[in-house]
């Protein structure tokens, strides 16, 4: 059963704390400790583009005058000159890019979209490494020169977490979070555009800190986005950063605490778009039923289903909140399950299996957890077991420390 929602003296007195959040900004100093160490923020050329294809390969890092670095400038510079392209346009441009210079190669072929999207997100680091090789002060880079670059490379970040690229996002967000921190702090008229996106960058780097199962760094995170988003004055990105928060309470079983700042972001549910107020709701309704409240649950549920988006993609804050009907279906399984309807929770996570085929997917990972709780409550014991085997499978290849330790609490 879920537990109760009353907050000891001392998880009051820290909630409060949450809720109050930071009063000024941090000091720049939020490098995570935990994440590849050797990342220092100024990586010498030839290894921010580390692709190598052998002799026969269509780049190399050491190819001459058009190496990688290279041709990331001249896709930077084309960005520059068209602030209207999304990522998706930006990928296909550096393909073109690549195949001016090389017309010969098939691009698709011989980098992987992994490398694609890890070079778009690397080319705001590569600009200020290129600033200190060249003699030219880091600090001299304006912001209107650097922001279309990480408004370019955010959206390429997500799509790394996304598709099994975190060990790579490990290695850049470094340099996003430094870089950021002081565009942010820096009085200019893009200086809330600086905010929206470091709160963004914090939020990538809780997700990448609670794989690791660092609990405190990921938490300190989502504070320092929901800071930034209140600086950006964007609610979106405020309800997301909660919602991150509440995520990372949940994960570190500190429950009470969770379904506070849970019930925090609600109140903002009149105030953010559909998509944020479905995932509100949806993980409400999980969260009442885990107290044995079924009507609340239900409500819940009935509000995320009516107000959840037919086309999530076209969402404002879809980039970050990263939702799908998965998020749905998988929270209305959980309360199936804690409303003792197996067979529901079954169905509901089917559906929400439907949106999560690609095994790189850290989702994927969730599905099967989801999966197997329903087996177990349905006694399908047979069937749970080959589950596992598929779960482990999927665990070696894609899993990260937090995955382990909740398969083997379901175990």
């Amino acid at each position: 059963m879920y537990p109760s929602t009353t907050l000891s003296n001392n998880q009051t007195q820290e909630y409060s704390q949450t809720e109050n959040l930071i009063e000024k900004p941090p000091e720049n100093s939020s490098f995570p400790k935990n994440l590849l160490q050797q990342n220092t923020l100024y990586s010498p050329i030839n290894t921010l583009f580390p692709f190598q294809y052998g002799t026969q390969g269509v780049v190399q890092s050491n190819s001459g005058s058009l190496d990688l670095f290279t041709i990331g400038i001249m896709a930077l510079t084309m960005h520059q000159q068209q602030h209207q392209w999304d990522v998706n346009e930006l990928e296909q441009k550096v393909k073109d890019v690549l195949e001016e210079v090389h017309p010969e190669a098939q691009i698709q072929q011989r980098m992987p979209r992994s490398g694609i999207l890890g070079f778009i997100a690397r080319m705001p680091v590569a600009l200020y490494s290129f600033a200190k090789v060249s003699g030219q002060p880091a600090a001299s880079l304006v912001a209107e020169e650097v922001l279309p670059l990480y408004a370019a490379g955010i959206p390429a970040c997500w799509r790394l977490y996304y598709e099994s690229g975190q060990a790579e996002l490990e290695r850049i967000i470094p340099g996003y979070l430094s870089h950021l921190s002081v565009l942010a702090h820096v009085p200019s008229t893009l200086q809330k555009n600086a905010a929206a996106l470091l709160s963004q960058t914090h939020q990538l780097t809780a997700l990448l800190e609670q794989g690791h199962e660092n609990f405190g760094r990921a938490i300190e995170h989502c504070k320092q986005a929901i800071l930034y988003g209140q600086l950006a004055e964007d609610l979106n990105l405020q309800a997301m950063a909660l919602i991150r928060l509440q995520d990372t309470y949940y994960e570190n079983r500190r429950f009470a605490q969770s379904f506070q700042v849970l019930r925090q972001a609600e109140s903002f549910s009149k105030e953010v778009s559909p998509l944020l107020q479905g995932r509100i709701y949806a993980r409400l309704a999980s969260a009442y039923a885990h107290q044995s409240q079924p009507e609340l649950a239900l409500r819940c549920n009935d509000v995320a289903q009516n107000i959840f988006p037919s086309n999530p993609g076209n969402d404002v804050s879809f980039l970050y909140n990263h939702t799908d009907r998965f998020i749905l279906y998988a929270n209305q399984a959980a309360m199936y399950r804690q409303l003792g309807q197996p067979k529901s929770a079954w169905d509901a996570i089917t559906k929400a299996g439907e949106f999560v085929s690609n095994p790189a997917n850290p989702r994927r990972i969730d599905f099967l957890q989801y999966q197997i709780q329903a087996t177990i409550a349905l006694n399908s014991l047979e069937q749970s077991c080959i589950l596992f085997e598929a779960l482990i499978s999927l665990i070696a290849q894609f899993g990260r420390e937090l995955d382990m330790v909740n398969t083997y609490n379901i175990y």
